[in-house]
């Protein structure tokens, strides 16, 4: 697995900087892994973003619900492959569209980093999602 950066490193834009670059959010529905029209829209934009750097490394990380049994999406294991589910979904788009599958790793941290740690839906919302990151060619 990938170790993923501080979260204080995510955005810096600077292109002479070597730390991994936050390039998209893709969000889905609770318990799937395929993408709605407002997630190709994100992909889209990602896409245009990626082409100019033909060779970074792209990272997707897959993340879902919290465990807990009457708000999660189930047990560790099936969160961590609804996590890969989701990041593959995205790694099959974008190589769809033309880039190069060896560019990619995918992960998948489950229930593990959530984005909220709320009980309501619209926190829930917020953990079923994947990240695109880039990264200088290792």
């Amino acid at each position: 697995m990938i170790r993923r950066p501080p979260r204080s490193t995510l955005d810096r834009s600077s292109a002479a900087s070597d730390v991994y670059k936050r390039q998209s959010e893709i969000y889905f529905s609770q318990g799937k892994f395929s993408l709605n029209k407002s997630a190709r829209k994100e992909l889209d934009k990602a896409s245009r973003c990626l082409r100019k750097y033909p060779t970074q490394r792209i990272v997707v990380t897959g993340h879902t619900d919290p465990l807990k049994p009457q708000y999660g999406e189930g047990s560790k294991l099936n969160n961590v492959q609804l996590g890969l589910r989701r990041a593959e979904a995205i790694m099959n788009s974008l190589t769809k569209d033309g880039f190069d599958s060896g560019r990619f790793t995918i992960t998948s941290v489950g229930a593990k980093d959530p984005m909220s740690t709320g009980k309501s839906e619209k926190s829930l919302r917020k953990n079923r999602r994947a990240h695109i990151f880039s990264s200088p060619e290792i």
